[in-house]
This record gives C-alpha cells, structure tokens and sequence, in this order.
C-alpha cells in the first residue's frame, strides 16, 4: 500500500549536504512505523541488509511491530556509507537500563573532509 509507505533518510536531511540530500542510497522505503523507529534509533540496518533492534525497544513491541528475526531490507552497495553513518550515529546500542536515552539534536558529519567514511557524532 503505497500511501503507508515513507521515504526513510539514513543520514537526516538536516545533517546532510546538497548531494548527500539528493542521494537516493541515503534512504530506504519503510512502513510508516518502521520510519519512524528508523529515525528514532530504535532500529538499524546492517551491511548484510538485516535489521538490528535496540535493546531500549521492549520485547512486546517487537511483537506489535512485526519485527522478528530474519526481517531484512534490500540493500545496494552504494547504501554502506549512509547506513554505517546511522548505525554510528542514530542507531541506540545497548545501555544500562538506568541510562536513559535523550535524541542527539546536533548534525553528525564527517571528522574531516574524508567525507562519509570518516564518521563523528
């Protein structure tokens, strides 16, 4: 169903350049929900396509999110550089439970002019 369907930006527009905005490898096609945990850091996607989930997501919304072992997206190459800038950047990892997580509100972007393969937060 296409109207349920969003463009999902691995690297946010307000943290990318002109081109980076203008890249269609910097996004992904997602569910609505998915875009949203996408965004949020509740999910990522690794370099085989599949779908890591944060521990901070409870174990009974992935049941409601449909999100299980196995789910995986199709990836092109060309995606690598944007996808390992959210999983450094965007993607919440594990953390103790008492460390309550709080959305970076600052652009990530490269440590020097090496572009994407060089990642900072």
């Amino acid at each position: 169903v296409p109207e349920l369907l969003r463009a999902s930006h691995a690297k946010p527009w307000a943290a990318s350049t002109d081109a980076e905005r203008l890249d269609v490898y910097n996004g992904l096609l997602l569910a609505a929900h998915l875009d949203a945990a996408f965004d949020c850091g509740l999910i990522t996607v690794e370099v085989d396509g599949a779908i890591s989930v944060s521990s901070s997501l409870p174990v009974e919304a992935l049941n409601l999110l449909h999100l299980h072992a196995g789910v995986r997206v199709t990836l092109s190459p060309r995606h690598e550089p944007h996808m390992a800038w959210h999983r450094e950047c965007v993607f919440r990892r594990l953390r103790p439970l008492h460390d309550q997580w709080t959305p970076r509100r600052r652009a990530c972007g490269p440590r020097s002019s090496g572009g994407l393969d060089r990642l900072s937060c």
